[in-house]
């Protein structure tokens, strides 16, 4: 058996702020349900209440979400990265 890097003690009903809720975001939202995580998050653009709930997501303004998270996890895109 592989060593999680994290008890799972510790990540079971904690608080995950995602910075960024995209694709990307979404899918760590999805995830974060299985283990009974309250999920908070910050984007550009709020979601719609339906999508909130589809999500079990909480939106949060930066500054909720960095005091209110147990976990951080960013999800935003590079500024270095070029177009193609």
């Amino acid at each position: 058996m592989v060593p999680h890097p994290v008890p799972r003690e510790l990540v079971w009903g904690s608080a995950l702020g995602l910075v960024g809720f995209g694709r990307i975001g979404k899918a760590v939202a999805l995830r974060a349900q299985g283990f009974n995580m309250k999920v908070l998050y910050h984007d550009i653009r709020r979601l719609s209440p339906d999508e909130e709930r589809e999500y079990s997501a909480h939106y949060r303004t930066l500054e909720e979400l960095l005091r209110e998270s147990d976990f951080v996890s960013l999800h935003t895109p590079s500024p270095h990265r070029r177009a193609t």
